[in-house]
């Protein structure tokens, strides 16, 4: 999962601080954020952006045994199927 930064995270901050506070969000111009509602916001945004990232690296830590394990499924399911085939064809031989 890439860094908030290059994500472009920071971009949601006006839609997600209007969602949440309305147009008092916002300075008198509607220019920018307030300061205090954009220190929660982003704060709101880099605890979940570090929740979900710790999610994501621990669902790819848990990938490669399952992986390993559908490989030796697979390789053993064809073992079984070429015996399978042999043996059919043995069989027809008879």
């Amino acid at each position: 999962m890439p860094e908030m930064i290059s994500a472009q995270v920071f971009l949601c901050y006006p839609t997600l601080a209007e969602a949440l506070f309305g147009s008092d969000a916002f300075t008198e111009d509607r220019v920018c954020l307030k300061e205090h509602v954009r220190s929660f916001v982003e704060s709101l945004v880099a605890t979940n952006w570090a929740r979900l990232r710790k999610s994501v690296d621990r669902e790819r830590i848990r990938l490669e045994p399952l992986r390993n394990q559908v490989s030796k499924s697979w390789n053993g399911m064809s073992c079984l199927q070429s015996c399978l085939v042999f043996l059919f064809v043995d069989f027809l031989k008879t």
